[in-house]
């Protein structure tokens, strides 16, 4: 009983968008000739000058980007900069089986991969956004990673001693 109803609930969730889409009114479009001069033409979405169903329109002010963006992009990103995270977790694990330098090399360069995604999706976001201090923390994450990375190193001789990122990626 219990799981029926959590499926009908997940159902409902999931088809409520649709009936959504399908039942809101669609406002009326004019061609330009029907168009009066003087007045902005209605796009589909029955808002002048609207861009385009899943776009962004321009700001306000008319330039600068735009100023509903989409969050495929963050989610991109940070599907890349924990992946890269997850393959640095994998090469550890054989470095503390092995012993082998490669493998903490291999774990380093994923780490600073995940660290240089990070930085630049931050660094792509406005201060006042919840998502840039969402990105912070899995930033300043990386970096303490990293710096486990790089005490593991200090076992090996000098010269294979994992060095400080680069650009102070991991500076706070």
């Amino acid at each position: 009983m219990r799981v029926s109803v959590i499926l009908l609930a997940a159902l409902c969730l999931t088809c409520l968008p649709l009936w959504a889409q399908q039942t809101a009114p669609q406002a009326q479009t004019t061609t330009p000739a029907q168009a009066p001069s003087g007045q902005p033409q209605q796009t589909s979405q029955g808002a002048p000058g609207a861009a385009p169903q899943g776009q962004a329109g321009p700001t306000p002010e008319g330039n600068g980007p735009p100023a509903r963006q989409s969050n495929y992009e963050y989610t991109t990103q940070i599907s890349k900069a924990q992946q890269a995270q997850g393959w640095a977790k994998v090469y550890f694990e054989s470095f503390k089986r092995s012993r082998e330098y490669r493998y903490l090399q291999l774990a380093s360069q994923q780490t600073l991969l995940s660290v240089q995604i990070l930085y630049n999706t931050q660094e792509a976001l406005p201060k006042t956004n919840r998502f840039y201090y969402k990105t912070r923390k899995k930033r300043m994450h990386a970096c303490d990673y990293y710096q486990v990375l790089k005490e593991a190193s200090y076992s090996f001789d000098s010269s294979r001693y994992l060095r400080d990122p680069p650009g102070g990626l991991c500076q706070f």
